[in-house]
């Protein structure tokens, strides 16, 4: 089997991949995470999965590269990582008491011998129902969690999940990051199997 990359700087991905018994090698891709105009959350979720899987696989002719991401939807406005306080705090307000999408995008690529890379690529789609939140909660939770580096600035895999009243989704960890459920069956696509 081809040797797996994980094009992420995540711990969570990386933690997730573990739990299904897979050996990887991380490799953080060196991809500017910018939005383009007229881009939709998905369309931009799908593009920089694919390029972060692409920039690592580049450089890793005959392996299986991992890439992902995660794109906010809050009324047509696209949040993504907040990287700092001052915009989480807005992030989180803007997300209080409305109905959010959450676009988690993964993509598989594999460059053997040179040659044209083939792209494996799916996006998973949670809608999550936000409670309302007071700036005093908004506050005590960014000191506690730090989702500098998260998309929407909640961490839904720890204390970010008391922000929310209800989720409807297809596969719950993408929720975290990396839908597997997609995972496994693209890597079965290009004959790698988990079990």
């Amino acid at each position: 089997m081809q040797p797996l990359i994980l094009a992420s700087g995540s711990i969570y991905r990386a933690k997730q991949l573990k739990s299904i018994g897979l050996e990887f090698s991380i490799i953080k891709p060196n991809v500017q995470e910018s939005m383009l105009s007229g881009e939709s959350p998905k369309s931009m979720a799908l593009r920089l999965a694919k390029l972060k899987a692409l920039a690592v696989g580049a450089k890793n002719p005959n392996a299986l590269v991992i890439g992902a991401d995660q794109v906010v939807d809050v009324n047509g406005f696209m949040l993504g990582k907040p990287g700092n306080y001052d915009h989480a705090v807005a992030q989180l307000k803007k997300q209080s008491g409305q109905n959010i999408t959450l676009h988690t995008a993964c993509a598989i690529v594999s460059v053997k011998n040179n040659r044209r890379p083939v792209i494996q690529a799916e996006v998973t789609v949670a809608n999550i129902l936000f409670k309302e939140i007071t700036d005093q909660q908004i506050h005590r939770y960014i000191s506690k969690d730090k989702p500098f580096n998260c998309a929407g600035s909640f961490k839904i895999e720890s204390l970010g999940i008391a922000f929310c009243e209800l989720i409807i989704c297809e596969d719950h960890t993408s929720l975290i990051g990396l839908p597997l459920i997609s995972v496994i069956r693209m890597l079965r696509k290009f004959d790698y199997e988990v079990l």
